[in-house]
């Protein structure tokens, strides 16, 4: 590494957020599926979108490449670096909620903010994003999310992370600062994207190649109250996927996700019996009422795990409406789309845990035997 490279570096961020020990560097230089065949030379924290302009011109005029980071639970190589001279940018130390607007429904955060921190800081408000998280939002971020256009969420109805997002500041090769969407214009805020041609747009699926993502501003909508569920065992993968395209052409669950039998029986084996209380505690207490949270929780542990030890495959749907009349008008024309698919109707009890424990711990990489 370049000595006056270094030291400009250091000046800026200081030794804390400025890594360059073999672990941190190895670890930047993988993600949950592969190892890249580089290793950076070195991970850098920056603080504040000033700092982050500051060392991307250094690094860029110094011939390094750069490899933003957000939360590391990708599985794409998006962030693993691709060339010898190159740095890994963690973005975790910017992690803020600048803004939440209710009046113009609209909330900005640093681009390393996880969406478990963004759900958090929502509470109380009765907002929330229209897409608002991967299952692994406990540690991945916002900016990764829309880096990647990630799906779960909200996603059913309101499409990709992508979707959701009103603006940007991005830093570029030179060190400059860009604001998309409205907020670019003078004396105006970020209210919508589409200010003359769409740069938001050019900024996000691009794992950071085009700019790195600052701040990013997302839609806000009112929380919906009511939510419905169900899922269906199908024979097999073919009648699962018409049953579940067939939901998203007529615009029904919100969320839909489906297993297959190697993945469903690892799932079903992991958790311990502690988990699964912690579990059915938050279930009852997202429960609209006394006999429904009774009702569910009972439903829940009769059912145990054993229910799914003759399911094939597996799909699961969430529903939410202002109308709990309309949620479960919902639930039934899925059921009705799912019988005629040839599926079989199973206990709801996976889609009532995820949505009441969105962000649960993340065990997924490892196996129940430690495989």
């Amino acid at each position: 590494m370049d000595d006056i490279v270094k030291e400009k570096l250091l000046t800026i961020l200081g030794p804390e957020h400025f890594l360059t020990d073999e672990g941190a560097c190895r670890l930047a230089s993988q993600d949950i599926s592969c190892t890249s065949d580089f290793t950076v030379k070195a991970v850098m924290r920056p603080l504040d979108k000033q700092a982050l302009a500051s060392i991307v011109k250094i690094c860029v005029h110094a011939g390094y490449a750069l490899f933003p980071r957000g939360g590391g639970m990708s599985y794409t190589s998006g962030y693993l670096p691709s060339e010898e001279k190159s740095f890994s940018i963690d973005m975790s130390c910017m992690a803020k909620v600048v803004e939440i607007n209710v009046k113009d429904m609209f909330v900005t955060v640093e681009a390393g903010c996880t969406w478990a921190d963004l759900y958090e800081a929502l509470k109380g408000t009765g907002l929330r994003t229209p897409y608002w998280g991967t299952l692994s939002g406990l540690k991945a971020t916002v900016g990764g999310s829309v880096s990647q256009n990630s799906i779960f969420f909200g996603s059913g109805l309101y499409g990709t992370a992508a979707d959701s997002v009103i603006g940007l500041e991005v830093v570029m090769a030179d060190g400059e600062i860009i604001t998309t969407g409205s907020a670019a214009q003078r004396n105006s805020g970020p209210f919508l994207r589409h200010y003359g041609p769409d740069l938001t747009g050019l900024f996000t699926s691009d794992s950071g190649s085009l700019g790195i993502k600052a701040t990013i501003t997302l839609k806000l909508i009112s929380k919906v109250p009511h939510v419905a569920f169900t899922s269906f065992s199908f024979p097999d993968h073919a009648s699962m996927f018409t049953a579940a395209s067939e939901v998203s052409r007529r615009g029904l669950a919100c969320e839909a996700f489906g297993f297959d039998p190697y993945l469903q029986a690892q799932r079903m084996k992991r958790e311990s019996l502690a988990q699964d209380l912690k579990v059915l505690g938050n279930v009852m207490k997202s429960s609209g009422s006394v006999f429904g949270a009774i009702k569910d929780a009972a439903k829940i542990a009769t059912a145990g795990r054993r229910y799914m030890d003759d399911v094939p495959f597996s799909f699961h749907f969430t529903t939410e409406n202002h109308n709990q009349v309309a949620a479960q008008e919902a639930i039934a024309e899925i059921n009705s789309i799912c019988k005629g698919a040839g599926g079989t109707k199973i206990e709801n009890s996976i889609p009532k845990i995820i949505r009441s424990n969105p962000f649960m711990p993340l065990n997924n990489m490892v196996g129940p035997q430690g495989e």
